[in-house]
């Protein structure tokens, strides 16, 4: 039999560590795969406006974007896959304000990428929609669910 699912369990793992101090470990920056950085650039530029640079150094062509700062702290999660077969890799998600994600969505196929999930609502906290970029990478949207956001269904 399956155990019931508590709400707002914090879960902690003591391990071998005990109560000893954590060192900090932040988020500090997400990267991507792209076989051709620069036309990834340009695809993130196009949905999302952010803008792009190449670094140079001795490696891989590495190109750094430039997505304004968070609001708020970046979260992170855990999610178990289900049978619907997207929700199988690392997804980074954007949170997306002042537009309704479905528009975010005409960019992402304008600009050649995939859309996987249409906005959904998840619980009453906000909305869903995912999608693929060109090179098959995982990407949510999210939005809060507020009086003043735009209409976001589809």
């Amino acid at each position: 039999s399956r155990r019931p699912r508590r709400a707002s369990a914090l879960l902690c793992y003591g391990g071998s560590r005990g109560n000893t101090a954590m060192p900090r470990a932040t988020l500090s920056q997400i990267e991507i795969v792209a076989p051709d950085p620069e036309r990834a650039a340009a695809f993130f530029f196009k949905v999302f406006g952010w803008n792009a640079m190449t670094v140079p150094w001795d490696g891989p062509t590495y190109v750094r974007m430039f997505p304004p700062e968070p609001g708020e702290p970046v979260g992170a999660g855990i999610l178990a896959p289900d049978a619907s077969g997207i929700l199988d890799r690392l997804t980074l998600v954007v949170r997306i304000e002042g537009e309704p994600l479905t528009t975010v969505l005409d960019r992402v196929r304008e600009a050649g990428g995939r859309v996987a999930l249409e906005p959904m609502p998840i619980g009453a906290s906000g909305l869903y929609a995912r999608f693929f970029d060109p090179d098959a990478n995982s990407l949510g949207l999210w939005q809060d669910l507020a009086a003043d956001a735009p209409e976001s269904g589809g």
